[in-house]
């Protein structure tokens, strides 16, 4: 783990919600994190749902916002959690509670509300944890991850559509992540070159280890 993430909050998806990872992040990287809980701990999302029904939230807060043609309001609530919990260094539960409305040309469409769940190392009282500071480290996460790589992976190079079941499908999450990792930074959004990219491996490590990248780019885009 790279020291220089000492101090740092690391966001993490659902599917890093384990003590492994946990463990790694605070002993190794002196980091903090906050990850998403989803069905893949399917107990440890049951014991959060229990504890938010049966407690009064230690701290909340509530947000509205207009844009990007939807009307979204987002409550975030924080509970302290103590050793009962399967997850290392656990200090803190965070529910938030999310609200979208579409609107377009003055017209509502339907409202969709959205419950999800997380567990972050930051304490309440010793690392001043709010429920507003919290709220912004998931969003933050929302647009950098999901917005950014998640939704162009889906939206530009079809991930949805993909159904293998096999060994080959961690290879092809990958081959298409590498591909949107590489172009986005350089501003290069040619659906026709990432697609390229995503689906021949050779391609995307000559790319990689090219010493001209303006000839490399060109080759991708014919």
């Amino acid at each position: 783990m790279n020291p220089q993430l000492s101090g740092t909050v690391l966001t993490l998806d659902a599917i890093h919600c384990n003590p492994e990872s946990c463990i790694e992040i605070r002993e190794d990287a002196f980091a903090h994190y906050m990850t998403g809980v989803k069905d893949n701990q399917k107990q440890l999302l049951n014991d959060l749902k229990s504890m938010f029904a049966s407690n009064t939230a230690a701290d909340s807060f509530h947000s509205e916002e207009k844009a990007h043609g939807r009307e979204e309001s987002r409550k975030v609530e924080l509970l302290p959690v103590g050793s009962s919990l399967n997850l290392p260094y656990a200090r803190t539960a965070v529910r938030v509670h999310r609200t979208r409305t579409p609107v377009r040309k003055g017209q509502r469409g339907e409202t969709k509300q959205e419950t999800a769940y997380f567990l972050t190392s930051l304490s309440l009282q010793k690392d001043n944890l709010s429920a507003e500071k919290a709220g912004a480290l998931i969003r933050g996460h929302w647009g950098a991850i999901e917005n950014g790589l998640h939704h162009i992976k889906d939206a530009t190079l079809l991930e949805d559509r993909y159904r293998a079941n096999n060994g080959l499908a961690r290879i092809i999450a990958a081959m298409r992540s590498l591909a949107t990792l590489i172009f986005r930074p350089l501003k290069y959004s040619n659906t026709k070159a990432m697609r390229k990219m995503a689906g021949n491996l050779h391609l995307a490590v000559r790319f990689v280890t090219s010493r001209s990248l303006d000839r490399t780019r060109e080759e991708f885009s014919t």
